[in-house]
């Protein structure tokens, strides 16, 4: 532990992973159970709806999306490579921007529903919360792509050093 600390403190690299994966962490933990604790107590006419991309029931997307998102918190938590730890973040952020992207091309006007009903418990309007949820999938989709390469690099300038 005390090698892993002295690591951060003087590879600048570390420490950007280190807070990108801490914070990713943080966001998917949260957006992850504000959506299954939708999918599982939201009693709103939106859940019983089909979602306008994929066609599945709107508390099935939620109970998925949420439960993958906690996993890939832990992933980037719990994973040795830093690589993983941010690539596993990346990938599922390029995946909702690519939904994201897929609302745009069908014509879908409306907010995302991507904090199921915590906008409600929060009294923050859906208009506010999907502005956040972008700025938010912003941040982890270009963040996350910079550190994947950075990563990718500094593991393979290590692998052959070691050789």
């Amino acid at each position: 532990m005390q090698q892993v600390r002295s690591n951060i403190r003087s590879d600048p690299l570390a420490r950007w992973v280190s807070l990108y994966r801490w914070s990713a962490a943080a966001i998917l933990c949260i957006a992850g159970a504000a959506k299954l604790y939708s999918a599982s107590a939201g009693g709103a006419d939106v859940f019983l709806r089909p979602d306008p991309l994929l066609g599945i029931s709107f508390r099935a997307l939620l109970a998925i999306v949420g439960a993958g998102e906690i996993a890939c918190a832990a992933v980037a938590l719990g994973a040795r490579s830093q690589f993983v730890q941010v690539t596993v973040v990346t990938i599922l952020s390029m995946n909702i921007l690519l939904y994201r992207i897929g609302l745009m091309i069908i014509g879908y006007k409306g907010p995302c529903d991507c904090l199921g009903s915590l906008t409600q418990v929060l009294s923050i309007s859906p208009h506010v919360a999907d502005i956040a949820m972008k700025v938010v999938l912003g941040y982890l989709v270009t963040c996350g792509v910079v550190l994947s390469f950075a990563t990718l690099f500094a593991e393979r300038r290590m692998a052959v050093s070691v050789r």
